[in-house]
């Protein structure tokens, strides 16, 4: 699931376009996805020096990436 590559991608902090390389998507994708979890609580945004966001995943994120872990468990 893309958006849990994110949530990985961030879980020790990580710019947009590091998140866009791990991930296999384009800046306007990515930011889609991103405003979405960040409105769900699973992603937060921090502003470092100059305009540069750091992007880290929650703990509610965290919570989210080990029960699709178990899921997958599950299904396989």
């Amino acid at each position: 699931m893309l958006m849990v590559g994110m949530l990985r991608a961030a879980l020790k902090g990580a710019r947009k376009t590091e998140i866009v390389y791990k991930t296999n998507l384009n800046f306007r994708q990515a930011q889609k996805y991103l405003d979405f979890l960040l409105s769900k609580g699973l992603i937060t945004v921090e502003c470092s020096s100059g305009r540069s966001k750091t992007y880290r995943t929650t703990e509610k994120g965290r919570a989210f990436i080990e029960r699709y872990e178990k899921t997958l468990e599950l299904i396989s």
